[in-house]
């Protein structure tokens, strides 16, 4: 895994770090080398459930 990748995967890890809940997911979206979102999970009410950490890489 090269230093780009961990350095995603960390920001996705951190991420996740500001989740209140007992499971804590981190997101990051990534368009041509750069992130244009992030985030985590939290106790929202929502109809979708199990939400996963999710790292999009694109372009």
């Amino acid at each position: 895994m090269n230093h780009k990748m961990e350095s995603l995967i960390e920001l996705a890890y951190l991420e996740a770090l500001k989740s209140p809940m007992t499971s804590r997911y981190g997101a990051i979206l990534v368009y041509n080398g750069k992130v244009i979102s992030s985030g985590y999970n939290d106790d929202r009410k929502l109809k979708i459930s199990n939400n996963k950490l999710c790292c999009l890489l694109c372009g």
